[in-house]
Parts: C-alpha cells; structure tokens; sequence
C-alpha cells in the first residue's frame, strides 16, 4: 500500500481490532509519517480459506477479546425489595494504644445510635488487642471504625504503614448472641468494606494523602487526628 491516508487506516483497524480497549490519544498517539515511511502495509486478497473451529481459552491472556459481550439482564441483580439507605459517621475522641493513636468513628443508622456502653467496649478490646500483639498499628497513625449494623457489629481498624499502605483487622460480633468480637480475614470469610463504610476509609485516605504532602512534623500530625468526617453517608 502506497498511499500513507490508507496505510494509516489499516494499521488503525488492526489497533481496532486487537486492542480495542486501547483509547486513541489517552494510550497511544496517532501514527506519524515518520514512523508509516518505514513501515511496510500489504493487503491481502484472499480468495479462500479452511481450519478448524475452537472455542477462546479463559486462561489465554486475549480470550476476552473474542468472547461475545455478557448478558447484562444475568449481571448485578440487586434483591427487589433492598432499599438503600444512608447511614451517620461520627467521629469519636482518638483510641490510645500502646505505639498508636487511631482517629474513632461510629457509623450506625440515623435512627439507631451506637450504645455508649458498646462504645467503651469496643475501644476496651482493641487495646487489649494491640497490648497483646494481634493488632497492626503500622507507623503509629490510622482509624478505627465501629460500624454498628442490623445483626453485625464491625469493627475495623485501619492502620498506615509503609508510608502509603493501608493495612486493615476486622472483627466481627454477632449482636444477637452477644459473644464478643472474633477476628476475620477481608475477603475470605468477611466482607471487605461495605458501601458505607467506604464513605470514611476514602475520607482517611485523603487526609493521609494531605499529610503525606505536608512538613510531617507534630502540628502537621496534630491536624491530621483533627481531620475527621462527620454526617451522612
């Protein structure tokens, strides 16, 4: 092929084709001249062909591209009669521990506050926790999360370590049987984080992310443990 204008598009539908999850200006740059006058495009006339047939293999890294698009009526059927909600963080005093302090929210329905006694409770546990060893407290700074929900209490501690990595321990206990918090492992037998409970983590992520670009120091410590969030989420 001579012409530049129709080399250019038939590399154009070859990106198409094989990387179409590629965006034109965001991935790759449009070809240039330079780089099409030392670059051979032929086409191909076929006249005929033969092979046999075989479905994609999941395991093979571009079966996606060949795969028919998923039906979505099948895909992210919620409950018909769920109704979401919003729900109220309240920021607490900070958790002393043995090498950490913790900023403290309670997330709990508008209707349905956190019981004070449950309250102590919980911060009673995660010291014992962290004086016992099982907790993670990272560099010494994080949050804590008590989410007191319809039949579970979560309790989830967010701990930064490694200068931008989060590190989490959650607790489950059933309010029902009342028997006290058990440690589980997010995403194998937990849940990791709810919609809700997402509302604070990425509130801490960006007061972490401001004292990450701050002098660091004691005042810049002292307003990151002020920086809370507070309403409904």
């Amino acid at each position: 092929m001579e012409d530049r204008d129709e080399a250019r598009a038939a590399l154009q539908l070859l990106l198409d084709k094989y990387a179409p999850h590629l965006r034109p200006g965001a991935d790759y740059r449009p070809i240039t001249d330079r780089e099409l006058a030392r670059t051979a495009v032929y086409r191909v006339a076929i006249e005929e062909w033969s092979g046999k047939k075989k479905e994609a293999d999941a395991a093979f890294p571009g079966a996606f591209l060949y795969q028919p698009p998923p039906d979505l009526a099948a895909l992210g059927n919620v409950a018909p009669d769920y109704r979401h909600h919003d729900r109220v963080v309240a920021p607490g005093e900070p958790l002393a521990l043995p090498s950490a302090i913790l900023k403290w929210y309670a997330l709990h329905r508008a209707e349905r506050a956190v019981p004070e006694a449950f309250v102590r409770e919980s911060r009673a546990f995660l010291h014992a926790e962290a004086g016992a060893g099982r907790l993670e407290r990272g560099c010494g700074l994080g949050f804590a999360i008590l989410h007191y929900s319809d039949a579970t209490a979560y309790l989830i501690v967010g701990a930064w370590r490694d200068n931008q990595e989060l590190w989490e321990t959650l607790y489950l206990r059933a309010l029902a049987r009342d028997a006290g918090f058990r440690r589980a492992l997010p995403g194998a037998d937990a849940p990791t984080l709810c919609a809700w409970e997402l509302a604070p983590v990425w509130h801490e992520r960006e007061a972490w992310v401001r004292f990450l670009r701050s002098a660091r120091d004691e005042a810049a410590k002292r307003a990151y443990l002020a920086d809370q969030l507070a309403g409904s989420v």
